[in-house]
């Protein structure tokens, strides 16, 4: 059980050191925000879709990732390769 939902085993490491941990995670969800809302929202619009559709696969993954993933390092939603 724990494979499939890793919060089992981070979360019990929060109270340790919480106000450290969780001021560096509200830093990391804005910033995650600030880049990948506006790249999402303009995607749908190349695609001529709602904009809602654009917001969805940026915040949508990142919730699910945050729950079931297991990586530290880790782009989800669109993006563009060079």
């Amino acid at each position: 059980f724990k494979t499939l939902f890793p919060p089992i085993t981070w979360l019990p490491e929060y109270k340790n050191d919480l106000a450290n941990k969780i001021r560096g995670d509200i830093i990391a969800g804005i910033t995650v925000a600030i880049v990948v809302v506006p790249q999402g929202l303009s995607y749908a619009a190349l695609a001529l879709l709602n904009p809602v559709v654009g917001f969805y696969t940026t915040i949508f993954p990142s919730f699910v990732y945050m729950l079931l993933g297991t990586s530290h390092e880790c782009h989800l939603g669109p993006f563009a390769l060079v």
